[in-house]
């Protein structure tokens, strides 16, 4: 049984020129040394466009035999964590995947992203036994020649891979001084990492929370311009996902870009000549609404299953047809966005906005384009903040829906609001009401997910009532009918969290970290 001992390096890297018996003889001293004969493989190693796994410290590999996900060893496989039978690689979702250990150890980390190879590497691998002058095995390691391709000669990566066994420890780390007498060094940066380098890809934590580097005097129209910038470059990450179809969340991510960038101008109101922030915001949207039949589509399929739990079984067939007519219309809206996401008119429409982003702006001054950003951004979130607190707390079981719909819109801005400036304040402040925010929009998201899903469904089946079976319009009217009510049962949840939000505490959080000075106010 092997060792796992953190005071050892896992992985050592030979010197040039050192081979098998230069080795044995650089050890006899301490060691016998018996090598076995090497073993060639090949590896196909995955991970999600955000490097889910490579950033919980897993990895995920197939060797032609098996699917394997390892506990991370110093930038290369470890322990291993689970693994299955496979010929042929995983599939892109671990949710598709027959239950087994590999799809319990991978589906929650990987949720709806897609798998994908990442890097492919040929190895010939030598286990190597140290043996004590009793000729018991006390450690083992593997000397790993690592190649780009099959039919490179010369080695990319010589490593030497510590596995010492349990209740040998000692010896183990006599073996690990002697290799290191003999030139072995500890890697800089892990075999995988450097492969993955070399092949122009490198790991690269994700998130559509940047940081934009703002400063408190910062003129509020340079703020905003290093925001969208930012944010635009991380829509644009996502369009050949979008393209290739990859999984759902490049859509997802990509909306969400193009949301926040419209929001700014509204958002930070007076920053830009009037005109000019109508017309960047109608762009924006104009942008926005290619993608909205896509995505209402994605969100169907999505939750397929779930809408499937909520009938009786007399309902399910019907519904199955009307996924299956959902799935053919969503081939052909991919097919769509795809070749806008491709046409000439919009590559020069998001260059232009690149350079309008980058290059120093020739719009005249307006109100607040030279406010310091910090002063600006402190006065309109705490504004914000007590005009929900106001709504909050007038809201009682005969307030109309659309009054609790528009609150929850107000709150999403209220939260990019705190995401665009919150480096700007202390973190632990920021914390604390992201948190209390998060709670609010919680609930209210819930509350608005079962009316658009209800609206979305009713608007299907009005548009395709010419080729719509009766089966299948039972099924959706049944489904509707479970989400009304599902949507009734949370709109008391959602009363009761903006009560919450809208109590002394909360209020107190926010007016400590945003309530501008008098000075400031003035």
């Amino acid at each position: 049984m092997y060792l796992e001992d953190s005071s050892l390096p896992g992985i050592l890297q030979l010197p040039d020129g050192l081979g098998v018996p230069a080795l044995a003889e650089g050890l006899q001293s301490v060691f016998q040394m018996s090598a076995f004969p090497p073993v060639d493989g090949t590896r196909i190693f995955y991970d999600t466009f955000e490097w889910t796994l490579w950033f919980n410290n897993m990895i995920l590999y197939h060797d032609g035999f098996n699917l394997v996900c390892s506990a991370m060893n110093h930038g290369w496989t470890g322990a291993t964590l689970a693994t299955e039978p496979s010929t042929t690689g995983p599939g892109p979702f671990s949710s598709s995947w027959p239950a087994g250990p590999l799809r319990k150890q991978l589906e929650n980390v990987v949720g709806l992203r897609a798998l994908m190879p990442i890097a492919e590497i040929h190895s010939s691998t030598r286990t190597v036994e140290l043996l004590n002058a009793d000729q018991k095995v006390v450690c083992r390691f593997d000397l790993i020649s690592l190649f780009e391709s099959a039919d490179q000669r010369t080695p990319g990566l010589r490593l030497c891979q510590i596995r010492p066994l349990r209740g040998y420890g000692q010896e183990a780390a006599v073996a690990v001084a002697q290799l290191e007498v003999l030139g072995f060094t500890q890697i800089q940066s892990g075999p995988l990492e450097q492969f993955l380098a070399n092949s122009g890809r490198s790991p690269a934590p994700y998130t559509l929370r940047p940081v934009f580097g703002l400063r408190p005097e910062e003129p509020c129209r340079e703020a905003v311009r290093n925001i969208v910038r930012r944010m635009l470059a991380l829509a644009r990450q996502q369009e050949q996902g979008i393209v290739d179809d990859i999984d759902t969340e490049f859509l997802h991510d990509y909306r969400i870009c193009l949301r926040k960038i419209r929001s700014i101008f509204s958002l930070m109101k007076g920053v830009y000549p009037e005109a000019d922030t109508a017309r960047l915001k109608i762009q924006w949207s104009n942008l926005a609404r290619a993608t909205n039949q896509l995505r209402d589509l994605d969100v169907y399929l999505l939750d397929r299953e779930k809408y499937i739990a909520l009938l009786p079984d007399s309902q399910r067939a019907g519904l199955n047809v009307f996924f299956a007519g959902v799935q053919h219309e969503r081939i052909l809206a991919q097919q769509s966005l795809s070749k806008f996401l491709r046409s000439k008119s919009y590559q020069e429409t998001i260059a232009a906005f690149e350079a309008f982003f980058t290059e120093p702006d020739k719009l005249p001054a307006s109100e607040f384009s030279a406010h310091p950003v910090k002063n600006l951004a402190s006065r309109r979130i705490y504004h914000r903040y007590r005009r929900i607190r106001k709504a909050g707390r007038a809201i009682t079981s005969a307030t109309p829906d659309d009054a609790i719909h528009q609150l929850r819109i107000e709150c999403k801005k209220l939260r990019y609001m705190l995401e665009f400036f919150g480096e700007l304040y202390d973190h632990d402040e920021l914390d604390s009401v992201l948190k209390d925010l998060k709670q609010v929009q919680n609930s209210l998201g819930l509350y608005n997910d079962y009316a658009v899903q209800q609206a979305s469904l009713l608007t299907y089946c009005e548009a395709h009532r010419e080729t719509l079976s009766v089966e299948q319009a039972l099924s959706v009217g049944g489904l509707v009918a479970v989400l009304n009510l599902r949507q009734c049962e949370e709109r008391a949840r959602a009363e009761s969290a903006l009560h919450v939000f809208s109590k002394g505490p909360v209020h107190q959080e926010f007016r400590r970290a945003f309530q501008p000075s008098a000075a400031d106010a003035a």
